[in-house]
């Protein structure tokens, strides 16, 4: 339950007071919180980098972050090969 309540407050931090303060450490681009199962990360909103958050503290580390693979189902490309 704990770790329930931790992630509420990184959702709540980043989206009230330091929305303005956290940045992407590469790109410096905003955050956002992401809900993944069993996980929780900060991804980056303009070069789609993710980092983790590890006890309910976001790890922004660019050596920890995880590139975003885009779906292949939502680019719409119906080319066959």
């Amino acid at each position: 339950m704990a770790s329930s309540s931790r992630q509420r407050s990184i959702s709540q931090a980043l989206s009230g007071s330091l929305s303005g303060l956290l940045r992407c450490p590469v790109c410096k681009g905003p955050l956002s919180v992401e809900d993944v199962p069993a996980q929780q990360r900060i991804s980056c909103l303009q070069c789609a980098r993710c980092y983790p958050v590890i006890d309910g503290l976001p790890v922004l580390i660019p050596e920890r972050a995880i590139a975003k693979v885009p779906d292949p189902s939502s680019t719409g490309d119906t080319a066959s090969h």
